[in-house]
């Protein structure tokens, strides 16, 4: 599972008090996230005229979104 070593330094970082409720939460995002991606890949790529420029475009919004929150979690 690639998401676990994430999970482990995230775990390092927090304290023993939300250790438990930030485990939780990741990993229901991290199974909404299997289940909804399908679903939201297929729509966007009917919306969009093909998977390839689904992809494409979801990987341009995912690149966005990480550089604001790289952005704002270095201030």
């Amino acid at each position: 599972m690639a998401g676990l070593p994430v999970l482990s330094w995230v775990q390092v970082e927090i304290g023993h008090v939300m250790r438990g409720r930030v485990t939780g939460t990741w990993t229901a995002c991290f199974f909404f996230g299997q289940f909804a991606g399908p679903a939201l890949l297929v729509g966007v790529g009917c919306a969009t005229g093909g998977l390839t420029n689904a992809a494409a475009l979801l990987g341009a919004f995912a690149l966005v979104v990480g550089a604001i929150v790289t952005h704002r979690s270095r201030y």
